[in-house]
């Protein structure tokens, strides 16, 4: 008996497994249930995977994930084969560090079809694959890890061509205010492997979020339920590891970013960093408002301190990237970026 889909059935069913990730079930379920629009559940399910691996930093499962979609186009209904569809995924792709396949995809779309924001798209796509090049043709690059306050490093060295140089350290993607990085490197991260550590508080959509109130230190990525079962052992687990991967990166070639939206101890986060290794260069962000000046400055051998204003009054850093405004401004900071990555060998 052929079942009609209720257009809102999967959104409700598609917040449930992100919440578990139960994959595999989740699709025998829609199939059997939904078998005329096998394909379309399918795709809706891959991207979903995709998203999801891209939250928690599993960038080749996203990419493989988002490529399976990609395949799956032509088979997909009238609703879902649009070039929209097609351009969306090339941003996906691109954002997860395959952009020649985001090339591949994106050239055949014609303009006219693209949703807003397609041709700053195509221009951010090729300066990143220039950055890119310059980059890959240095022997030992500097490979980039975040010290907060946002996740604003690893999303835009993504989208700007620097996402292979990324590491994923325990304060990439969560919001940290004053300073809690530093408190967490004085006590040698020691609250994120300890249970009674963490809370979790509601959000204002409802959703739980994860935190570590000694380190003022909200993990906006690790929603649901999901992540407090068992004493929040998935979270132990996952910064964790993280924590490895800072310890190794301190100790060799790497560039440290603070984006710095909230006032911090700049002297004290130096000094907490130094005592945890010598092989970095720091280079701090301060997001201004519009009109204030540019400057970029040398406060010592290892720290630079840059002071952007944004572009225009009201610009948010996570939606408004898309815009000719949002183009230069992150533009201007992969570039300085890129600057820092090359610095021992240009």
């Amino acid at each position: 008996m052929s079942m009609t889909l209720d257009r809102w059935e999967p959104t409700r069913v598609l917040a449930k497994i992100v919440e578990h990730q139960r994959w595999d079930e989740a699709i025998a379920c829609f199939e059997g249930a939904y078998p005329e629009a096998k394909n379309d559940v399918r795709f809706s399910l891959l991207m979903s995977q995709a998203v999801v691996s891209y939250e928690i930093s599993a960038f080749d499962d996203a990419i493989r994930y988002m490529n399976m979609a990609a395949a799956l186009q032509n088979d997909l209904s009238g609703d879902y084969r649009t070039p929209a569809t097609t351009y969306s995924i090339a941003q996906a792709l691109h954002v997860y560090g395959d952009s020649d396949s985001a090339q591949a995809l994106i050239a055949a779309v014609a303009a006219e079809f693209c949703p807003p924001g397609y041709e700053i798209f195509r221009r951010r796509l090729a300066r990143a694959v220039a950055i890119r090049r310059r980059v890959g043709g240095i022997r030992r690059p500097r490979h980039i890890v975040s010290l907060g306050q946002n996740c604003m490093v690893g999303n835009l060295s993504r989208r700007w061509g620097l996402g292979n140089l990324l590491e994923d350290g325990p304060f990439s993607a969560a919001l940290t205010g004053g300073n809690g990085v530093s408190l967490a490197l004085e006590s040698d991260f020691v609250e994120f492997s300890a249970q009674a550590s963490y809370r979790m508080v509601k959000t204002a959509n409802g959703s739980g979020m994860p935190m570590i109130p000694k380190y003022v230190f909200a993990m906006n990525h690790e929603l649901g339920g999901y992540w407090g079962d068992n004493g929040f052992r998935r979270l132990i687990d996952l910064y964790g590891a993280r924590v490895q991967t800072f310890r190794r990166q301190i100790e060799a070639p790497s560039l440290l970013i603070c984006v710095r939206e909230n006032p911090i101890d700049g002297r004290r986060l130096q000094e907490a960093l130094a005592a945890h290794g010598d092989d970095y260069r720091l280079l701090i962000i301060d997001i201004m408002p519009q009109g204030a000046p540019n400057i970029s400055v040398f406060d010592d051998m290892k720290t630079r301190i840059v002071r952007l204003p944004v572009p225009v009054e009201g610009y948010t850093w996570y939606t408004d990237y898309d815009t000719g405004p949002g183009f230069v401004f992150e533009g201007h900071i992969a570039q300085i970026i890129a600057d820092e990555v090359a610095w021992d060998h240009e």
